[in-house]
């Protein structure tokens, strides 16, 4: 039988199926006095320790929770926000500034742009540097210049250098391509594996909504399994799955820190400039994420509320995408399909502006030395004919195929690295090497192949001169060159530049897929304009009549390869609108419209029913990222939220007596089970919810009384609350409660035991019998972390964000 002045906290028990609960119970007697000289020394002590931690009590609130404006101002890295929270935080901010003079407003509002305006200044800046010293270095593996050897070839003019001339061999200009190539990998990849990261071990923990392996950022210091932690080089790949994670409401830090951003810049030119088959387009959305996220660090408003903050890397992820291409639109429409999760009226606006001031800026670099900021400008005389569709809609199916073959593979390989380079640093960099070598060593005998990526997709875009005799490109019939040494040309290029794709994307280096992507469409859309070219010309066919009125050539293979490359891209990343304006912006060329919107969706399509994931979607789940999915339409296989309600959810009475001791235990077993993001649920004696408490305040709060008694007292409410003899249990809840007791503990109460002002009285909560559906647009719409769920008036379990995904991950792989 219990004492009448018996209490219990609850605490889930790991690994408890039936998601019992073991109680720790203390006894306490309102009108008992100290019953020793012990207690009331202790008692006096507590007091006098309240005293002197005042003031770092006060300056802890201000760090985790702000009382006057209901302001968290961090979350624990590999934890989910609540942007429901953040939204009324938001509120209560903007409610205070109302009050306030209309001065003040307009400041807040300058606030807004002056920020997205200093963003994209600093990416066109970056953006202007790392192309101008990609082009440098690239060059640099050819000869030199002999006035200034930083100058490019097209500046140099006479004083160039090549490496043959300075030898006096021919052989020594292979030799130097290799050389100065493998030793740019080198560097870059020492770059990364030298600023590692060691991160929870969060690898299948959303294919289990049980098992999970998250540990907190600031938790004590314990002694790590292997498999609890493993080691992260946030400098390499492309960042956009990371990026995208981020957006959608996960924490990473560090990821878009200042170490990041330097590593990641500097690494970029040199992967690049060496001839790996990798693109600086992923990197740089990366790069100026960075530049965004530490950019908000100057206003407060953003740097202490995690969900304004997303809006600014949104608008920094438009400005990394209209750098890389010179194509703002395109910038902003790729950050709203691919990249982020909450896209709002004014988030478009402010994409909108950062990326068209990025542009202007990297328009005064002038990096590619055109006048303009496109990559690739064209001019094409003829227009398409209607006979030409057909081979437009075999293009958008090799662009699906494409995308299918490099996800599997690349998925595939990736996973073997993963494997197999888990610990090491030295195989991952003798894999650099020799992709490396390979690369350079294959590519060097071919023009096509030994060009710059941007030089050859370049040239694949251009049209052929009508005058034969006059054709100086390698990819058009002219001169010397016949029709089968354009066929082998492509052919090889097709080949060879496919298969570095695929090994290449996943090396411990900052690489990006979109353009090698792109090559491999314009390579193969150039093979069929070629040939199609060659049909007109050799066949007096009637199904090419239209060609009969048309003087000079009739088809334009390098439209072929434009068409060709928005399908290659799409098959890869399953992006659309985006993927069409950023070419329509890159060439400069609208007249084409049709043809590329027609490869582009037959290229979803194809890619589609193979796998709907994107190369960006396999990587975030090869590195386990929680990445709620909005965009397929899942079919529920449980009808009610009560039935993915976790066995073990915790919850604390606050009618009982809660220790240091015992909350501390609470708190460990959820931090050790994932869910350190997750809320408790705060009870009274008959189990109605009554508030609850975010999991990572209430674990800083402990540690605010890690000098204290264990056995100290922990309130939750403002007043006290008698107790009364009752019996823990619930004919329907899935757990009962049993009590059991322990020593007293001093009632004693301070500013630093009492956790009021961390409760939420008003908890989201949904009933048992509530439609999945419901869950679903809760967790979606409206962002929260974690959601209650009652029966009949009573706590029945919660349903966290990540066991949610979990539920949907193992839908969408059944």
């Amino acid at each position: 039988m219990s004492d009448p002045n018996e209490s219990s906290l609850l605490i889930s028990e790991t690994g408890n199926a039936s998601g019992s609960y073991s109680s720790i119970s203390v006894s306490r007697s309102a009108d008992k006095k100290p019953q020793n000289r012990f207690n009331f020394l202790r008692a006096k002590s507590l007091q006098a320790k309240s005293s002197h931690v005042m003031t770092d009590f006060w300056r802890y609130t201000k760090q985790t929770h702000d009382n006057k404006t209901g302001e968290r101002v961090w979350y624990d890295s590999y934890t989910t926000i609540n942007w429901l929270e953040d939204s009324q935080k938001e509120q209560t901010r903007l409610r205070n500034l109302s009050t306030k003079p209309r001065f003040f407003r307009f400041i807040d509002t300058l606030q807004d742009w002056s920020l997205t305006i200093i963003i994209g200044v600093l990416c066109g800046i970056a953006a202007g540097f790392i192309s101008e010293s990609t082009e440098v270095l690239t060059e640099l593996k050819t000869g030199y210049c002999r006035k200034n050897w930083w100058l490019q070839h097209h500046s140099c003019k006479e004083d160039w250098v090549t490496w043959s001339t300075y030898f006096g061999t021919q052989n020594m200009e292979f030799v130097m391509f290799c050389f100065i190539g493998m030793v740019l990998s080198f560097l870059a990849s020492q770059l990364v594996l030298k600023n590692p990261t060691v991160v929870p071990n969060i690898i299948g923990s959303n294919n289990n909504p049980q098992s999970s392996n998250f540990t907190a950022q600031n938790s004590k210091p314990t002694v790590p399994s292997s498999n609890s932690v493993r080691i992260a080089y946030y400098g390499a790949g492309s960042g956009i799955p990371e990026v995208k994670t981020i957006l959608s409401g996960f924490v990473i830090h560090g990821y878009l820190g200042f170490k990041i951003l330097i590593v990641k810049s500097v690494g970029l030119i040199l992967a690049v400039a060496s001839g790996i088959m990798v693109g600086k387009e992923g990197p740089m959305v990366h790069i100026a994420s960075c530049i965004g996220n530490i950019s908000t660090r100057i206003y407060p408003k953003y740097a202490n509320n995690e969900s304004r903050k997303r809006q600014v890397i949104s608008a920094s992820a438009a400005a990394g995408v209209s750098v890389a291409f010179g194509a703002p639109i395109g910038g902003v429409l790729f950050s709203l399909e691919e990249v982020s999760y909450y896209f709002s009226n004014s988030t478009l606006l402010y994409s909108f502006l950062c990326a068209l001031v990025a542009a202007v800026v990297l328009r005064a670099f002038d990096p590619f030395g055109t006048g303009k900021i496109v990559m690739f400008k064209v001019f094409y005389d003829n227009n398409y004919k209607w006979f030409e569709m057909p081979f437009f809609l075999l293009i958008g199916i090799f662009g699906g195929l494409w995308g299918s073959l490099y996800i599997k593979y690349n998925t595939k390989l990736n996973v073997l690295r993963r494997k197999y380079f888990k610990s090491s640093t030295f195989l991952p960099t003798i894999e650099v090497l020799i992709i490396t070598f390979f690369s350079l060593a294959i590519s060097y005998p071919n023009l096509a192949t030994r060009m710059p990526l941007p030089s050859m997709v370049g040239k694949l875009f251009q049209s052929c001169n009508p005058d034969h005799t006059k054709e100086s490109s390698m990819f058009c019939v002219g001169g010397k060159r016949t029709y089968d040494q354009v066929f082998f040309n492509l052919a090889y290029a097709l080949f060879i530049r496919g298969f570095l794709t695929i090994i290449s994307f996943g090396l411990k280096i900052p690489s990006g897929l979109v353009l090698p992507s792109m090559s491999i469409g314009a390579i193969f859309g150039r093979i069929v304009g070629t040939f199609v070219q060659y049909a007109v010309e050799k066949f007096d066919w009637r199904f090419f009549s239209d060609c009969a009125s048309v003087k000079g050539s009739c088809i334009t293979p390098g439209l072929y390869a434009l068409v060709g490359a928005g399908a290659a891209l799409t098959g890869a990343t399953r992006t659309t609108i985006s993927v069409a304006v950023i070419l329509f912006e890159l060439t400069e060329s609208l007249t084409y419209t049709l043809p590329v919107m027609i490869a582009i969706v037959i290229a979803k399509w194809v890619a589609d029913v193979f796998d709907r994931s994107s190369i960006y979607d396999k990587v975030m789940d090869l590195n386990g990222y929680p990445l709620l999915d909005v965009k397929t339409n899942f079919i529920f296989n449980k009808l009610c939220s009560g039935d993915i309600v976790s066995a073990d959810s915790p919850a604390i009475s606050v009618d009982q007596i809660n220790t240091v001791a015992s909350v501390t235990k609470l708190v460990q077993s959820i931090r050790k089970e994932g869910h350190f993001d997750s809320g408790i649920a705060l009870v009274n004696r008959s189990l109605a919810l009554v508030g609850s408490i975010s999991c990572e305040e209430l674990y800083s709060a402990i540690n605010r009384l890690d000098e204290w008694p264990t056995d100290s007292e922990v309130k939750f409410t403002s007043s006290p609350i008698e107790s009364s003899k009752s019996k823990y249990s619930n004919s329907g809840s899935k757990r009962n409660f049993t009590s059991t007791s322990i020593n007293s503990v001093n009632g004693f109460l301070s500013k630093v035991n009492d956790l009021s002002y961390l409760v939420n009285s008003a908890p989201l909560s949904i009933r048992k019998d509530s439609p999945m559906e419901l869950t679903y647009q809760i967790f979606t719409r409206l962002g929260v972390s974690y959601v209650f769920v009652e029966d009949n008036g009573k706590f029945y379990g919660m349903i966290s964000k990540k066991n949610f995904i979990a539920y949907l991950d193992s839908l969408d792989s059944s």
